[in-house]
């Protein structure tokens, strides 16, 4: 496929907040990542999507799917690169670099996923040792759990592998499985951080008797100085146990800012703008999910918004006054399958649903359309994945006006 046009259309049901509109082509299926690195380009005026070339299954080993770079200005998207290296939730975790030019995502080489870099100048496509999760804000490493491995607690944020492909996880925490990092240049990858040494920096390791340990969501902080980790432990007839980790970037000072008994059905961790606290949606009262606060090292735990119900997939906006956030249709807010868009004003303690999406419908497992909002690099736009018309599309609402407002008022 070549370069097309691909006319910008405002979207109004149920009247928005702001102004919406759809960004991708109506006749193809997109997401963009997850809700936690955003989508623009440096400059701002590209955004990397996937398209997908179904919705209705889970991609097989050999199924291709393109990495997509839509021009803002020009409205038009242009197909890059087809890859294999693809999950339902987090397509590719195609991630820019530095700069309007460079692409990072993950594919395959003889069967295993690798991440890839891309030279949109030239069209070169360099295959590096280890795989994409997260880029380091100087966009000088890479960190990412093992694709393979995290299918086998969730599937939809990995790469899926021929059955003699997949490898098995020992009981216990491996010596060899956990943070891997990535030298972008070099493109040589490190096991930065041992499911070993996490299990040695646990307190109350017997409570992991019999269990295996496994890696899940990783992400640096917004200064690059710390990582969180989302750790799962299986025991064969028992819940499984799930934690948050921190670490310094180096690997070192291994902390437990959520743990596995806090985690009251938790979900969603981020970091706060300041690299020292994490948020997530956590039940910790017993009174209902809340966004809940703490230190990279457990400290100092607190609800941000008592009075408003949490949900979703949140992450801050720069200066930490406000929260946007989806919902599942599931959940309390959600209206017969319609999810919001949520913006939650914290110093004000009130809430504004910025839009209304269909998103396919409730207990589609990891077929689920997600919206994912995500921040632009100026924290004026949100962009999110929505199906109104039952083919998954991306959008972006532009709440510049909205949160100037807000914030002049205060």
């Amino acid at each position: 496929m070549a370069k097309r046009t691909c006319d910008f259309v405002p979207y109004t049901e149920r009247s928005p907040l702001c102004p919406v509109e759809r960004v991708t082509p109506h006749d193809g299926l997109y997401i963009h990542r997850f809700f936690d690195t955003s989508p623009w380009s440096a400059s701002g005026r590209f955004l990397v999507c996937l398209k997908l070339p179904f919705q209705d299954h889970e991609p097989g080993p050999e199924d291709y799917a393109d990495v997509c770079v839509i021009d803002l200005v020009q409205q038009t998207i242009e197909p890059v690169y087809p890859t294999r290296g693809w999950g339902m939730q987090t397509g590719a975790h195609q991630a820019w670099g530095a700069d309007d030019d460079m692409l990072y995502f993950n594919d395959k080489l003889d069967g295993l996923p690798v991440g890839v870099k891309l030279d949109l100048r030239t069209g070169k496509a360099r295959m590096l040792e280890g795989t994409i999760y997260m880029l380091s804000p100087d966009c000088s490493q890479a960190i990412s759990p093992c694709l393979i491995r995290t299918n086998h607690t969730q599937r939809g944020y990995g790469v899926s592998v021929a059955q003699e492909r997949d490898v098995s996880q020992p009981q216990g925490a491996s010596e060899t499985d956990g943070i891997f990092r990535t030298n972008l240049d070099t493109g040589r990858q490190t096991l930065l951080l041992s499911l070993a040494e996490i299990f040695e920096a646990l307190p109350d390791k017997d409570d992991y008797a019999g269990d295996t340990f496994y890696g899940f969501h990783v992400k640096y902080n917004p200064q690059g100085t710390r990582i969180m980790f989302v750790v799962r432990t299986i025991h064969p007839g028992k819940p499984m146990k799930k934690m948050l980790i921190t670490c310094d970037a180096d690997g070192k000072n291994v902390r437990v800012a959520v743990h596995w008994k806090v985690w009251n059905q938790g979900h969603h961790p981020n970091w706060h703008p300041d690299g020292e606290r994490v948020l997530m949606n956590l039940d910790a009262t017993g009174g209902g999910m809340r966004f809940y606060e703490a230190r990279f090292d457990g400290a100092n735990p607190r609800i941000i918004a008592p009075a408003i119900m949490g949900s979703g997939h949140p992450s801050w906006h720069s200066e930490g006054r406000f929260i946007v956030t989806d919902a599942y249709p599931n959940e309390p807010m959600a209206r017969k399958g319609w999810v919001p868009i949520r913006l939650i004003d914290v110093a004000e303690q009130q809430e504004y649903n910025v839009c209304w999406i269909w998103t396919l419908g409730p207990n589609l497992g990891v077929l689920r359309c997600d919206p994912h909002p995500a921040w632009n690099r100026d924290f004026t736009k949100v962009c999110f994945t929505g199906a109104p018309e039952g083919v998954r599309q991306l959008f972006i609402a532009d709440l510049a006006a909205f949160i100037d407002h807000r914030t002049a008022e205060k």
